[in-house]
């Protein structure tokens, strides 16, 4: 996966946004886990304490298609650790000119512990100012982290 897409993961979003989390249940906390998170038009869902990644990766996109999300792709995968999604919503602009409704970026960032997860997705969102291309409507803050079991 490129750096765009594996560390700078922003998708331009523009309806109302929507999370849902499921559990595998029945993990077994001494062993590995997994989850994921996946977003589809302005909507998320995510899943964590699964055996393994292909089956956290489907529940996360069985989640945000719940939601109503539409094209739902899965944005991080965790493997015995944390998951973080932080929403940035912007308008396009030309110069001065506002050009686009409202659009939601979201960008989703991994870590040890539910701090570090929302500190580096936080972090991925500081893009450079580009006044000329976007204007931010509402500053960055984090949608939801969730963790396997047996994260720090």
């Amino acid at each position: 996966m490129s750096l765009m897409g594996k560390s700078l993961v922003a998708m331009m979003i523009a309806a109302s946004g929507t999370l849902v989390v499921v559990g595998a249940g029945t993990a077994n906390a001494a062993g590995d886990l997994y989850g994921a998170i996946a977003t589809g038009m302005g909507h998320a869902g995510s899943a964590v304490d699964y055996p393994n990644q292909a089956a956290a990766d489907k529940a996360a996109l069985a989640a945000c298609s719940r939601t109503g999300g539409l094209a739902c792709v899965v944005l991080t995968r965790m493997h015995n650790e944390c998951g973080s999604l932080v929403e940035e919503d912007v308008k396009n602009a030309v110069g001065p000119f506002v050009v686009s409704d409202t659009q939601r970026m979201f960008y989703t960032r991994t870590g040890p512990t539910r701090a570090a997860a929302e500190q580096k997705a936080r972090a991925a969102s500081n893009r450079l100012d580009e006044p000329w291309a976007l204007r931010t409507i509402r500053p960055p803050f984090v949608v939801d982290t969730v963790c396997t079991s047996n994260a720090g």
